[in-house]
């Protein structure tokens, strides 16, 4: 074959690619992708595996005697021992190191070698013999970390070597590298077997770079090393970006060393097709001054080698002759390439397909062409597409990515803003949030037009999930961007209108177009109601009842369609014995003609509050079931929870009754409802405890205790009766304690208060009713700075001095409550029992009309009434109201299907509340958790026995409620001073009369606006604490 023939065959299709590109990357195989060099004239053929102890420069040769006190053969020797060493076979090594120490007891080479050699034999004690040899002479030399980590590696067997020698020589080249690698216990290899294995690697696919960097390593530690040197150079050549260095290195060792200069010849050979152009060409052809400078240093020391030569002459001759064809080419492909993106430049992007396929139809690599595809279908929003071909273009011509890479994180980034408008709309608004939060906080390439128009995105899937204040920061972020985005902007005051940020919402308006400004009109509007509901709520608190029903009148005259706004307005009518101005609000918003599925659900809430649940069910019912909300689902489950209950609720409403059906009933809630929640457990055990199962309730309780709490304070109520009214005071007080760790929110710390009052208030009467008056005052003063105002802590208060005598002071805290709540029976029946034993037997009449007017099934009522008539004389009215209470009583142990009570709601947190939007009956103390009066005494006060015991208490004056604490009388029997719970000033009435109300008409309930477009307009939601 000529010269000419075999450089053609090195051309692979040079001549007929049509990028010049390709032509200036066309490379030989190299010996990591096929298992030998390519087979031309005078070349020798490598295995890519061979061990170097084949391939490498020949081992000196071996003297049998010590040599003469000479340099050069003391270096013949130590070159030997260095590459028996090498080649894993000490033993050698240490023969010819012995040799010169024999002649230089102190030559550093020798003594690092024998250190080296009988370490890798294994013999520990003589390897740290010379280890301390050497360090001695040479404490700062450079190779001591070498020697250190040959003495604590464990000798390689020579078994396995030999074992994955055998493996390459069979052709196994993959399993003789893991052969290797086992050998060496999955570690770096030993210096001993480094070229050997590194040498094998290299020739693998996927492992050059390994043993690219391993030898290099290991030749800055040995760069004196020749065999070393060799190996390394010869594995430098094998790829394109390190041939040069490679033929460099090579060149060094040629003189002296066969092996060296063959491979130089061979690493020229294959650098022939490199010598093409790169890019722009310019004839005439010409090699570079690098690549010239390298042929030169072969052509100087192998003036007769006139086959490379001419091999690299033909090639130079074939590139000259073909350049102006492929010039030519080169420059049509670009003419039409141009076209395509002038095309697409200007609009035309049908017309720019056409062009670019044409392109690509002639040649399927074509980069450019396939970029420009991608530009067309991203043009059009075909994502997909485009982001095939760029793909491609990136596959043609790899060095272009960069090109490419912003097009293709903007598909990426429009690729899942279309996934996220699909799941807005199909109403999986927590999938549209995982897909837009990474586009919003930056990800593929983070343009600043892009992260503002996902943030603007992500904030109206927040505000959608009512989360204002994660929707505002994104908001934020977007206006932060793009200032312009109208979107964000809109967004943005809707949320600001939620918070009751007002002020700063109406400052936006004006920056809206007016379409926006009427859109979110309503909500402003709304925003406003919101903040004069707060401030009613405020002012109620604070115990401004006139200030607080203005308030309320006002919101109610922004927002006269919000039903939950009509619903917090009739709760507060409700409490202060308005009932019927309540049911007015509330009942307008149920009609045909307006309801919502939202104003029924608010409407259902309000009465199951009131305790009429059949009305709540009634109402719930009308909603259907797709247009439930969760909310709504649990608000029915837990209705349905209560019919369940209905019996054991009206039955076992105090502890002492037992009920063997009620308990059954019970027992089935339990099994029923795997979900069922902790409250609703926790109410579950009072109740088995009340009915007589009193182990079940205990086991359930102490359950409770010694489990870490998980939810609210609120739910533990139940629990703790059971405990305390069980006698196990360690477990309540352990409970109690881990959910004063666990309070977390506000409603939580409001919850533990109140929780914490009662368990005070029911201390108080346990002492109270041992006859300790004054440890009773002094646990209730204790409680008070934080919980000043627990009706349940007040009333336990009342009771202190109605024992203590002091009817007066406790008549004041009873007036004061039921100004605030002036229809709670128990308080009622309190402030009965406190005039009668004053003798006012007409006023305790009044209360308890009051109170059997509110709860007119209520036997303890008709109880007290009986013995209030006896006390008075009357025995024929005793005699009825007596026969009265036993009728009540009867029917209520008797197992019937009526309309379940409901909870109270715990004080401070709304029955409305959607978190807990169902409340059971617990017929307990003001407060909900302890039994309203002794199990053993069904006619008594809560804690308070209307005929005095025989042993009689003594009798002490308490500071009355008006007077400031300055007393401190320690004293069990010497109540302490208790700071005045109701200013004298105050002069609350023992009766509040009913807040009068105009109660608006409602305007027929707007429809909902249609679903805004993608990215969303941030509309305010339903302003309403209850939204669901």
């Amino acid at each position: 074959m000529s010269s000419l023939s075999i450089c053609r065959t090195l051309l692979v299709a040079g001549s007929a690619t049509v990028l010049l590109s390709s032509v200036a990357r066309a490379e030989l195989p190299a010996p990591a992708t096929v298992p030998s060099a390519p087979v031309l004239s005078g070349m020798p053929s490598i295995s890519p595996g061979t061990p170097p102890a084949q391939a490498g420069a020949p081992a000196p040769a071996a003297a049998d005697t010590p040599p003469a006190n000479g340099s050069d053969a003391i270096a013949t020797l130590l070159k030997q021992a260095d590459f028996w060493n090498s080649r894993g076979q000490p033993d050698k090594a240490i023969d010819a190191l012995r040799r010169v120490l024999a002649v230089d007891s102190h030559n550093l080479s020798a003594i690092y070698g024998m250190a080296i050699a009988t370490a890798n034999q294994g013999d520990i004690v003589s390897a740290k013999n010379y280890f301390n040899q050497f360090v001695a002479l040479s404490p700062n030399d450079p190779r001591i970390p070498d020697l250190r980590e040959a003495m604590v590696r464990k000798p390689v067997p020579s078994a396995a070597i030999q074992q994955a020698r055998d493996l390459f020589a069979k052709g196994k080249f993959r399993d003789g590298i893991a052969a290797y690698r086992r050998a060496f216990n999955n570690q770096p290899p030993p210096d001993a077997y480094a070229v050997e294995f590194y040498v094998s690697l290299a020739g693998m696919p996927g492992g050059w770079k390994e043993a690219q960097a391993g030898l290099g390593k290991l030749y800055e530690r040995r760069p004196t090393d020749a065999s070393l040197g060799i190996a390394y150079a010869k594995v430098l050549t094998y790829r394109g970006e390190t041939r040069r260095d490679g033929i460099r290195l090579l060149q060094k060792y040629a003189s002296n060393y066969a092996d060296a200069d063959e491979a130089w010849r061979t690493a020229l050979i294959w650098l022939i097709p490199q010598n093409g152009f790169a890019s722009t060409p310019r004839p005439p052809f010409q090699l570079s001054a690098e690549n010239q400078a390298l042929y030169d240093a072969y052509y100087a020391q192998h003036p007769k080698d006139t086959q490379v030569r001419a091999m690299l002459d033909d090639y130079v001759k074939i590139q000259r002759d073909g350049q102006r064809q492929i010039i030519e080419t080169v420059q049509k492909n670009v003419a039409r390439q141009m076209r395509g993106y002038t095309a697409l430049k200007a609009g035309n992007t049908a017309e720019a397909i056409s062009f670019f396929r044409e392109q690509i139809n002639k040649n399927p690599n074509d980069a450019a062409a396939l970029g420009g595809m991608g530009m067309a279908y991203m043009r059009q929003k075909n994502y997909e597409t485009a982001e095939n071909y760029f793909n491609r273009a990136i596959r043609a011509d790899p060095s272009k990515r960069k090109d490419w890479a912003s097009a293709l994180n903007t598909i990426h980034f429009f690729n899942n803003m279309k996934q996220a408008q699909a799941a807005i709309d199909a109403n999986q608004n927590a999938r549209a949030e995982t897909l837009l939060r990474p586009l919003a906080n930056g990800s593929y390439g983070g343009e600043r037009s892009n992260i503002a128009l996902a943030s603007s995105a992500l904030g109206s899937v927040l505000a959608e999930e009512n989360r204002p204040v994660e929707a505002e920061r994104y908001f934020r972020k977007a206006l932060s961007l793009d200032p312009r985005n109208q979107n964000a902007l809109a967004g943005l005051a809707g949320v600001l209108m939620r918070q009751n940020k007002v002020s700063e919402a109406q400052s936006l308006m004006s920056r809206l177009t007016a379409a926006q400004r009427d859109q979110l009109a309503p909500g402003l509007v709304s925003a406003q109601a919101q903040a004069d509901l707060a401030r009613a709520k405020n002012l109620a608190d604070s115990g401004d009842v006139n200030g607080a029903n203005a308030a309320y009148s006002s919101a109610l005259a922004k927002a006269p369609s919000d039903p939950w706004l009509r619903v917090e307005y009739a709760n507060f009518l409700a409490a202060r014995g308005n009932s019927e101005d309540a049911g007015r609000l509330v009942d307008p918003v149920t009609d045909p003609a307006v309801a919502t599925p939202s104003s029924l659900f608010a409407a259902a809430i309000y009465y199951s509050t009131q305790g009429d649940t059949a009305r709540a069910n009634e109402l719930m019912n009308r909603i259907p079931a797709k247009s439930r909300t969760a909310a709504m689902s649990r608000f029915a489950s837990d209705l349905a929870l209560n019919r369940s209950m209905a019996g054991a609720q009206q039955t076992c409403g105090t502890a002492g009754t037992v009920s063997p059906s009620s308990v059954a009933s019970l027992r089935n809630v339990l099994a029923s409802r795997s979900t069922l929640a902790n409250g609703d457990r926790s109410y579950i055990a009072q109740l088995l405890y009340n009915c007589g199962e009193k182990a079940q309730a205990i086991s359930m309780a102490r359950t409770a205790a010694a489990t870490s709490p998980k939810t609210s304070p609120a739910d533990y109520g139940g629990y703790i009766y059971v405990l305390l009214q069980s006698g196990y005071q360690a477990d309540a007080d352990r409970l109690i304690s881990q959910l004063n760790a666990n309070v977390r929110t506000p409603a939580d710390r409001k919850a533990m208060a109140e929780l914490n009052a009662g368990v005070a208030s029911r201390r108080a009467d346990a002492l109270r009713d041992a006859g300790d008056i004054g440890g009773a005052y002094n646990t209730i003063a204790a409680a008070y700075p934080a919980s000043q105002n627990s009706p349940q802590l007040l009333a336990a208060l009342a009771r202190v001095y109605q024992s203590n005598k002091q009817t007066g002071d406790a008549q004041r805290i009873y007036d004061y409550l039921l100004a605030r709540t002036p229809d709670d029976p128990n308080v009622l029946q309190g402030a009965a029992l406190n005039q009668m034993s004053a003798g006012n037997y007409g006023q305790a009449q009044g209360y308890l009309s009051q109170a059997i007017e509110r709860t007119p099934n209520d036997p303890r009522l008709y109880l007290l009434r009986g013995q209030m008539y006896r006390a008075d004389g009357n025995l024929n009215s005793a005699l009825k109201a007596f026969e009265k209470a036993r009728e009540l009583r009867t029917a209520q142990l008797t197992p019937q299907v009526t309309a379940p009570a409901v909870k109270a709601a715990l004080p401070g947190f709304p029955a409305t509340e959607t978190a807990k939007p169902i409340q059971k009956q617990l017929p307990a103390l003001p407060g909900n958790f302890f039994p309203a009066q002794a199990p053993q005494q069904e006619l008594q006060q809560p804690r308070e026995p209307l005929i005095p015991p025989t042993r009689v208490a003594p009798t002490v004056t308490l500071p009355p409620v008006s007077t400031p604490a300055t007393a401190s009388v320690p004293a069990s029997s010497q109540p302490a001073s208790l700071p005045a719970v109701i200013p004298a000033s105050q002069g609350m009435p023992a009766s509040t009369p009913s807040v009068p109300v105009n109660i608006p008409s409602v305007p027929v309930m707007p429809a909902p606006p249609p679903a805004s477009n993608w990215p969303g307009q941030g509309l305010p939601m339903q302003l309403s604490p209850f939204a669901s």
